[in-house]
């Protein structure tokens, strides 16, 4: 929904690719605070409501997780000493 708002305040904007199709759940993922379906007839609603217009569907969202990783937000101690310095293009 960021790159929507980016798009919405750009002038001469043209397309926006998402992948909504390639699940027929995907849509479900977002609440829209307003109701409103995400997309209609091809184009992408904007919201204006506050923040991104949009909240999280944790319940759908945990239906879907990864079958060999279920965490949902979980820890990640892996980046807890990552360095600039220790990347060959830092």
């Amino acid at each position: 929904m960021a790159n929507v708002h980016c798009a919405a305040a750009t002038q001469n904007f043209v397309a926006l690719e998402h992948h909504s199709l390639d699940l027929p759940y995907w849509s479900d993922f977002v609440r829209t605070k307003d109701g409103k379906p995400l997309f209609e007839k091809g184009f992408a609603n904007v919201p204006d409501t506050p923040g991104l217009g949009v909240e999280l569907n944790d319940e759908m969202l945990k239906k879907h997780l990864d079958p060999e990783n279920k965490n949902y937000f979980g820890p990640t101690p892996e980046w807890d000493n990552v360095r600039s310095w220790d990347r060959l293009w830092s």
